[in-house]
């Protein structure tokens, strides 16, 4: 067995060093608006969306919350149960 993880899993994920993200135009300003109206704070979300052809298509966007009370201009703790 080698130390690739599809041959654990059995999983035929696209190589991470060849995969691209497609993102749609709308989404791109979503995610600028929103990083415009948390500044000058850290911003952070979540793309939803899957696998297609090496690819991974953003369907969905979700905000997350900033929960680094200590330097949140600086760091971004996102809570796990998010």
């Amino acid at each position: 067995m080698s130390g690739d993880p599809a041959d654990r899993t059995g999983s035929t994920r696209a190589d991470p060093s060849r995969f691209s993200v497609n993102l749609a135009s709308d989404l791109q300003e979503k995610i600028a608006g929103q990083a415009a109206a948390d500044y000058p704070l850290e911003t952070c979300g979540f793309l939803l969306g899957h696998e297609e052809g090496g690819s991974f298509l953003v369907e969905r966007l979700v905000a997350a919350e900033n929960r680094n009370a200590a330097d949140p201009r600086h760091r971004f703790e996102i809570d796990r149960r998010d």
